[in-house]
């Protein structure tokens, strides 16, 4: 996707966009947890009605010098680029979440009785 509005109202664009977003995000309950919980990284496509497409939020969690915690915020162009970010941000991590998922899928299926997993679990 290519934008092919003016720099300057795509820039204002974006910060009310961003604004908007940062402000319905602080307003969730577990807005204060995500880091806790492991969430460092957050992508949104975000549009405008009347030009459309205006690009991905990502939002990372960062501590500054001062070890004053913020979202760091960035914006990108094409969707290519987040999607390489993406999932370069998923090699890096420790443990596989697809495994996890699955797992939890099987768990919940087999509680409910929706199908044979193939997984026995252990209490």
């Amino acid at each position: 996707m290519s934008i092919s509005i003016p720099e300057d109202i795509l820039n204002q664009l974006r910060y009310q966009a961003e604004t908007i977003f940062r402000l319905a995000l602080y307003k969730r309950p577990e807005f204060n947890f995500l880091h806790s919980l492991g969430i460092r990284h957050i992508f949104e496509t975000l549009a405008d009605k009347e030009y459309g497409y205006i690009g991905v939020l990502y939002l990372k969690y960062t501590i500054d010098v001062d070890y004053n915690p913020y979202w760091k915020s960035y914006w990108f162009d094409k969707a290519t680029e987040v999607i390489e970010l993406a999932e370069s941000l998923q090699d890096r991590k420790i443990i596989n979440e697809d495994k996890i998922v699955d797992y939890q899928q099987h768990y919940i299926d087999m509680i409910y009785g929706r199908k044979n997993t193939g997984i026995i679990l252990l209490s």
